[in-house]
C-alpha cells in the first residue's frame, strides 16, 4: 500500500523486490508493524532479500496491529505492507491505494502448528484443516471477496514453511 500519488513509482516495479528498493531509494517513510508477526516477518524477509532498508529515519514502526498500522501509513501518506483481508475492511476510510500485488514472495500462509499427543490440540487441528473449520475458512467474505483461501487437498503442507502447489 502507499500513496495515490506513488512517489516511490513502486507501481512501475518489476517485482515486489524492486518495489522495496523503490521505496528505499525515494525520501518516502515506510510504517512497518515492528511487532514480530507474520506479516512484520515476510516485510523483514522482503527487505533482507532487496538488500536496502530506508534510511534516515524513514522507517516508522507502529508496534500494533496490521488495522493501527494502515491507518498510520494512511495518515502520514506512508507506505506499507499489508495483508487482503484487513485492507478490505478499511479500504473505504483509507486514501492509500494498492501499488504492488500478486509477486510470489507476498504469499501469506498460515499454519496450524500444535504437540504431538495432545488430543484437543489434534482435534482442533482437524477441525481447521480437513472438518467443518475448513468450509467455513473458505466461505468467509470481505466485501463480497473471499478472505482466505484454504490449502489445497492434493498438497503436502506438514511443514510451516510449506507452500502450496498448483
Amino acid at each position: 500500500m502507499g500513496p495515490a500519488g506513488d512517489p516511490a513509482r513502486v507501481k512501475q516495479a518489476g517485482d515486489v523486490l524492486d518495489a522495496f528498493r523503490r521505496i528505499a531509494a525515494t525520501p518516502v517513510n515506510f510504517v512497518s508493524r515492528g511487532d514480530s508477526s507474520g506479516t512484520h516477518e515476510r516485510e523483514q524477509k522482503l527487505w533482507m532479500l532487496a538488500g536496502v532498508t530506508p534510511a534516515g529515519g524513514r522507517m516508522l514502526t507502529s508496534g500494533q496491529g496490521m488495522a493501527n498500522t494502515l491507518r498510520q501509513a494512511d495518515e502520514k501518506q506512508a507506505y506499507t505492507l499489508t495483508d487482503e483481508a484487513t485492507l478490505w475492511q478499511l479500504q473505504h476510510q483509507l486514501e492509500l491505494v494498492v501499488v504492488s500485488e500478486g509477486d510470489a514472495l507476498l504469499l501469506n500462509t498460515y499454519a496450524v502448528i500444535y504437540p504431538r499427543g495432545a488430543e484437543t490440540a489434534t482435534a482442533f487441528a482437524d477441525w481447521l484443516t480437513r472438518g467443518d473449520g475448513r468450509r467455513r475458512i473458505e466461505s468467509h467474505l470481505i466485501e463480497g471477496r473471499v478472505a482466505f483461501h484454504v490449502w489445497p487437498d492434493n498438497c503436502p503442507g506438514a511443514r510451516p514453511d510449506a507452500l502450496p502447489c498448483s
